[in-house]
């Protein structure tokens, strides 16, 4: 399947000419569909793009993943580890619960003359140099993974979503299984006028269904197979994808996760059933 026309928005989702856009992008598909396959692929083509123009590492994403998430809180760790690992290490951890305080706070915050946060309190507590971190972040795309699998009621999480696109200006991506959570709102309630649908209406101005390409997710699933495998494994992609849209077509679902897994099952197998054959 085609997603030309989804990437070519993002690319000027994320471009200069799309300025404080003061809404996020949804990427929806069902469970296993490769909406993350082809969100990591975005972010490796872009981050690459950003490498040959600068000449030098580039990363212009936080990727978040709300899987098991119970908290805002747990939110801006996934965040800050990412931001400064070093200061969210174990060893400087009294320094990192003072620079983290600046996503809890929206990134409001006074800094001195050298864009520091000076500790007066208690003279253990080293400065802990602010303006890299401000404007790290800020140059940043967001990226929420997961977002029915958060444990998070869902309005809550667009709610803090929406704290980064209203007011930071920050340039967010959505990736979630719509259908699920539309299947999980109350029997009872009226779905067009759920809590869900009105904070999704507020922050989400655009949504794309992403379609799935069975041959490139195959061959990106052979890639995550040991150097040993990929040789067999290559031999039999065209079998695993007759097999594939065998099961498709019985089921009316793709599900590149669970065959991900049927994957790996046939890389241990398939050595002892050859070995076997040749005994």
């Amino acid at each position: 399947m085609d997603n030309s026309h989804i990437v070519e928005y993002l690319k000027w989702y994320l471009s200069a000419s799309c300025q404080n856009p003061k809404f996020a992008v949804l990427l929806k598909g069902g469970w296993g569909s490769g909406k993350t396959y082809f969100v990591e692929k975005f972010m490796h083509d872009q981050n690459e793009i950003g490498e040959q123009l600068t000449g030098k590492k580039s990363n212009q994403f936080l990727y978040i993943s709300l899987y098991g998430l119970s908290s805002g809180s747990d939110i801006d760790d996934q965040i800050f580890q990412q931001l400064h690992p070093i200061l969210a290490s174990k060893g400087v951890a009294v320094a990192g619960k003072i620079a983290k305080g600046l996503i809890n706070l929206g990134l409001k915050i006074n800094l001195d003359s050298d864009g520091a946060l000076q500790a007066t309190a208690d003279s253990k507590i080293p400065e802990v140099p602010l303006k890299p971190f401000i404007s790290d972040f800020k140059k940043r795309v967001l990226i929420f993974d997961d977002l029915e699998r958060c444990n998070m009621p869902i309005e809550l999480v667009l709610g803090y979503i929406n704290s980064f696109v209203e007011h930071q200006g920050s340039k967010v991506i959505i990736v979630a299984n719509d259908d699920e959570i539309e299947a999980g709102l109350i029997d009872n309630e009226q779905k067009e006028d759920s809590k869900y649908h009105r904070i999704k209406e507020k922050v989400i101005g655009k949504s794309f269904v992403v379609e799935s390409d069975s041959v490139l997710v195959m061959q990106s699933l052979i890639e995550e197979c040991t150097e040993q495998a990929k040789k067999f494994m290559q031999e039999l992609k065209n079998l695993c994808l007759e097999v594939f849209y065998i099961v498709e077509k019985s089921t009316g679902k793709r599900n590149y996760r669970a065959f991900g897994h049927v994957l790996r099952d046939l890389e241990y197998l398939w050595p002892r059933i050859i070995e076997h054959k040749q005994a």
